[in-house]
């Protein structure tokens, strides 16, 4: 099964041919490892053969411009390999390559880098259908990736979007005339002190106020101090901070943050004393 694109076809699976990031003529650019496409190419020739001969001898590709040469430490198993010289090349140095094979192979590489050229100038044409479940699932899926890496609300989304353009090429934003975000409302989050000072109590009145609104409990510690903990009420109200510290049985020192809104919930429900 193949994906049309505006002038070729590419098979389905986008990544033909393993790409590597590498720092040639000054840019670090997504450049292709010469082994990765000898193999796809399927050509006869012996590897250090085949680069000498194409790349590295001929007078239409100059080192550190069409490509670099890449320097690995010897093996390590005693497998030998300490002469082996590995190449990266740029995508351009690639399709010439594919060109000048003249096979099926070639002409599907060929395919490949021209295609991959349409996605870094933004001018590919994807049939949506052709991504596997279609864009819906697929950007749900990595909106997932993001929030698992910490990105929450609009930035995931932002991220989710992105990683659709790298992989398929296409800016689900744009497609549908989106070109931001509404703002995320922020809530800010204050200490009991804080609170208090705005209602005319003390930390320890205002922690007796959420309290007696349901939001947390307390209990003494073996030193006689008051421990505050939240309830599953008031954790729709709250934000907790690890402190670094921890209490004598192990468990760690929270610190409680409380959002505005619980300033109306002490005025409506507490009994202050």
């Amino acid at each position: 099964m193949s994906i049309v694109t505006s002038n070729t076809t590419l098979p389905e699976n986008q990544y033909l041919i393993k790409t590597i990031y590498a720092t040639i003529n000054g840019e670090t650019v997504n450049s292709v490892d010469a082994r990765e496409l000898h193999s796809f190419l399927e050509s006869r020739q012996h590897f250090a053969d085949w680069i000498k001969a194409k790349v590295v001898d001929s007078p239409f590709f100059q080192e550190d411009v069409d490509y670099i040469l890449l320097h690995k430490p010897m093996r390590q198993n005693g497998s030998g390999g300490h002469n082996r010289q590995d190449y990266a090349l740029t995508q351009d140095t690639s399709k010439k390559l594919s060109m000048g094979e003249q096979t099926e192979r070639g002409n599907e590489a060929r395919d490949y880098f021209l295609w991959m050229e349409k996605v870094a100038k933004g001018g590919v044409n994807h049939n949506p259908v052709a991504i596997p479940g279609g864009i819906t699932p697929a950007l749900h899926d990595l909106e997932g990736v993001a929030v698992f890496f910490g990105a929450v609300g609009n930035q995931a989304k932002l991220s989710a979007n992105m990683a659709v353009k790298k992989i398929y090429g296409i800016d689900c934003m744009s497609l549908v005339g989106v070109t931001h975000l509404v703002p995320e409302k922020q809530i800010q989050y204050f200490t009991p002190t804080v609170i208090g000072k705005n209602l005319g109590l003390s930390a320890y009145k205002t922690n007796q106020a959420i309290e007696s609104a349901g939001l947390q409990t307390s209990e003494r510690d073996h030193k006689n101090r008051i421990v505050w903990m939240v309830t599953e009420k008031g954790k729709d109200h709250c934000q907790l901070l690890d402190t670094n510290k921890k209490h004598s049985n192990g468990t760690p020192v929270m610190q409680i943050k409380w959002a505005e809104s619980v300033v109306g919930l002490i005025s409506e429900l507490a009994v202050i004393a």
